[in-house]
């Protein structure tokens, strides 16, 4: 039927209410450039750093001095695949759906439009799941590890391999270690953000701090951090703690640190991870400080042969369905496929610090 083609799934894909994606969105976004037309997507690094130009006498004859390029990195690189599916059987459809009553005289055929708009919504979710907690992993630890299943299951743990992305050469340097933990009651959180923050490159316009959720409570109650707000005629920020259009993201105001004007962001979302371990998106004992827009998502090509005409086709898509029917088992399985990977521009412009033990 033409309501299971691909190119009708990805229409419907679209209309999909959609997960959380804080840190995605506005730190690794992705454009049209983003998406790839192979398989494998291209990511690039410049950095020309912040040398003053250089002086000259005014002779004649004098000649301009040339200045050396910045060190350019670019490289081919497959992202990481994701290839999540969902089963159905005649068995599941001849079956009461969930809200049916039992006077409903709900066919299978009519039922299996239901489920396949419920499993295009649930795979959809579960694979930007993966791509959100991709972002945490660069942010928290400045590397992405996959286990990606080879087994039959993805509860088969015996059958994963792990592949790497790393974004830094030999050691993480982006993480920032202080002997005093925030729960102490001498530590100096104030202190430590700004000179946190007055490490990262001053080239950049905005720079946000990502509170993990067992660090507000601190952060709000922090004595020095009140009496700065609290001073007559100094206005070094304002915390108007406020919801924001994403969900368990709390947005606490501005604050200036030492000259860093910091926008603060609370992240407390949870997240099973890809292997089954719950745990959450950001460490909930740690801070992240990092500008907007510090990478991009990239994706690559996805190519699969489709069941209408069994031919091979390609789509440079973010998501692409498939659905796959066993015919003389009365069985189909609808798929969903994705080659994502998000990377920073620049490997040193973050920094992340874990405050509590």
């Amino acid at each position: 039927m033409e309501i299971y083609s691909t190119n009708n799934m990805i229409e419907v894909v679209k209309k999909t209410e959609l997960p959380v994606m804080f840190l995605r969105d506005r730190y690794f976004p992705t454009t049209p450039r983003d998406i790839f037309k192979t398989r494998k997507v291209y990511i690039e690094r410049l950095d020309e750093g912040h040398r003053c130009a250089p002086f000259v006498f005014q002779l004649e004859g004098s000649g301009a001095v040339p200045m050396a390029r910045g060190a350019y990195n670019g490289e081919e690189l497959y992202p990481a695949f994701i290839h999540p599916s969902r089963e159905m059987s005649l068995a599941t459809l001849k079956k009461k759906g969930i809200g049916e009553t039992v006077f409903d005289e709900v066919t299978p055929e009519e039922r299996e439009r239901k489920y396949l708009a419920d499993d295009l919504a649930y795979l959809t979710a579960a694979t930007m799941r993966s791509w959100e907690w991709m972002c945490g992993q660069i942010l928290n630890k400045g590397s992405i590890e996959c286990y990606c299943c080879t087994g039959d299951t993805i509860d088969d743990k015996d059958k994963m391999v792990k592949v790497r992305f790393q974004f830094y050469e030999d050691t993480f340097d982006n993480e920032v270690i202080y002997s005093k933990k925030w729960s102490d009651a001498d530590a100096d959180i104030y202190g430590q953000v700004a000179e946190t923050a007055n490490s990262i490159d001053a080239s950049y316009d905005s720079l946000d701090l990502i509170l993990g959720g067992n660090l507000v409570h601190h952060f709000v109650t922090d004595p020095t951090i009140l009496k700065l707000l609290d001073t007559r005629n100094l206005n070094v920020g304002r915390l108007d703690p406020a919801a924001t259009s994403y969900r368990r993201i709390g947005n606490l105001g501005t604050m200036n640190f030492d000259g860093i004007q910091l926008n603060i962001f609370t992240d407390s979302r949870g997240v099973t991870d890809p292997t089954g371990v719950n745990g959450h998106y950001i460490d909930q004992n740690s801070f992240v400080i990092v500008p907007p827009k510090l990478g991009a998502m990239k994706f690559g090509t996805i190519t699969q042969m489709e069941e209408e005409d069994r031919d091979y086709h390609s789509y440079s898509r973010d998501l692409v369905p498939r659905r796959i029917t066993n015919v003389s088992s009365s069985e189909r399985s609808l798929e969903m496929s994705s080659a994502p990977l998000p990377h920073p521009y620049d490997w040193t412009a973050w920094r992340t610090c874990k405050a509590l033990a």
